[in-house]
């Protein structure tokens, strides 16, 4: 409402200067305003005058009848009215109150509508006067005004202005028409009542659950073995990780996720422990040699289509030469390692130097002339190679390590220089153009 007490104050004092003469359209407003009052009474007067007339005379109201009691009741009412109507343009005492002030007006406005043209008042939405625009003004009236407060409502991207003389934001939200889920969010409480000016936010809050799959990390278990020597392991199962699923609660603010947490969770497959061996044996104490000359070589014999060394063929144990020593890093070591302990399959330290020697002798022939780790993943050889990472991740066991250091850097020699291949010994001893060599081992040598 656009009001001022002042402007109303200076507009009610020209208002009064400019009515102190005498105006015929005030009273034409006084008069028709009383005769609208007075309607309802003629039907009334003129009903009693019927039933007065048929008790006394006990005959039905001629038209001569009713024209005389109709022109008594207009003298009646004009000469009665006249008093009235002159008081109506009378001046009046008016109390207006707004917000907790008041001010005392004295006007000749005949309606609470006029009052307030007068004055320069207008309502706005929402505002509430009382008593109503209508209303006829008497004197020591008061006429009662509370402006509407607007407040703005902020959901789904837009704005909702409302306006509303009193009370709580809950009531706010309901004459902007919005409606709250579940777990929506409102700023100010609903319970708290609005001020003027007043913004409320609301967030739309939507909760959802997801599930999501981790793995889980296994664990290294070490057991004592007495048959190795103190200081020695040896890989007795392979860990695998596992996979549980977790449920998440996810909450999501107007769109944008805000919070997450885990509320659930279940195993789907449970993770298998990697099973270390761990020597507990004592190793014995070294006895002192007197010191020889190394041996010539000697190259196993092949005479029969037997291993002279093998021991799946029954052979007594392959002869050891002495070759020239190496200076292979340690992370070579290991990865001849891998590959003895790999495919081994187990047979041994005998086995797994043969294995180690083909390494090497790879390693310097002209055919092939890599290094360690070309010649282990060199494409279409070894197949325990073909998944490296798989390869890199193994453990070898104690004797795979004690091998690879005595035929790489040591120089243990089995077999001649000129074997460079081996397979299964149960794939017999034919392999197309090459020649057997021996059986050392689970597997068969070839030249």
């Amino acid at each position: 409402m656009k009001f001022t007490f002042r402007a109303a104050e200076r507009r009610a004092r020209e208002r009064e200067d400019s009515e102190k003469r005498f105006s015929w359209k005030k009273t034409r407003q006084a008069l028709l305003s009383f005769w609208r009052w007075l309607a309802d009474g003629l039907v009334y007067i003129w009903n009693w005058i019927c039933h007065f007339a048929h008790a006394v005379t006990e005959l039905q109201p001629t038209r001569g009848v009713l024209v005389a009691a109709v022109a008594l009741i207009l003298v009646l009412c004009a000469v009665c009215t006249m008093p009235s109507a002159f008081a109506l343009m009378e001046k009046k005492q008016v109390t207006l109150k707004m917000e907790g002030q008041q001010i005392d007006l004295t006007t000749k406005a005949v309606t609470v509508a006029e009052l307030l043209s007068n004055m320069g008042l207008s309502l706005s939405e929402g505002d509430v006067i009382s008593p109503a625009l209508s209303h006829v003004l008497q004197d020591g009236d008061v006429v009662a005004l509370r402006a509407a407060k607007k407040v703005r409502v902020w959901a789904d991207g837009r704005a909702v202005e409302v306006h509303m003389i009193a009370g709580s934001v809950r009531q706010a939200l309901y004459l902007a028409g919005i409606e709250l889920g579940e777990h929506d969010r409102v700023t100010p409480d609903l319970d708290e009542q609005v001020e003027a000016g007043q913004e409320i936010q609301v967030y739309r809050i939507q909760v959802r659950l997801e599930t999501e799959e981790q793995g889980i990390p296994y664990q290294e278990v070490y057991v004592e073995e007495s048959s190795l020597y103190e200081g020695e392991t040896e890989l007795s199962r392979q860990g695998s990780e596992g996979i549980r699923q977790l449920q998440i609660r996810v909450v999501l603010q107007d769109g944008v996720e805000v919070e997450r947490s885990v509320v659930g969770e279940s195993i789907l497959e449970p993770a298998v422990d990697r099973i270390i061996y761990k020597g507990t044996k004592k190793k014995p104490t070294p006895t002192p040699k007197p010191t020889k000359k190394p041996s010539s070589t000697k190259k196993p014999s092949t005479s029969g289509g037997s291993s002279s060394g093998g021991s799946s063929s029954g052979g007594s144990r392959p002869s050891v030469t002495q070759g020239p020593k190496g200076n292979y890093s340690e992370s070579e070591v290991r990865m001849a390692a891998q590959l003895a302990y790999l495919e081994g399959n187990g047979a041994g330290s005998d086995g797994y130097k043969a294995i180690l020697n083909v390494l090497v002798n790879r390693c310097n022939s002209s055919k092939f002339g890599g290094s360690i780790e070309d010649e282990i993943f060199r494409s279409g050889q070894f197949t325990v190679a073909r998944d490296r990472d798989s390869f890199l991740a193994t453990e070898p066991d104690s004797k795979a390590k004690a091998a690879a250091e005595a035929v790489l850097n040591d120089g243990e020699r089995l077999l001649p220089s000129s074997v460079l291949y081996f397979r299964s010994a149960r794939l017999g001893k034919d392999w197309g153009s090459r020649t057997y060599y021996g059986t050392i081992g689970a597997n068969s040598f070839f030249k």
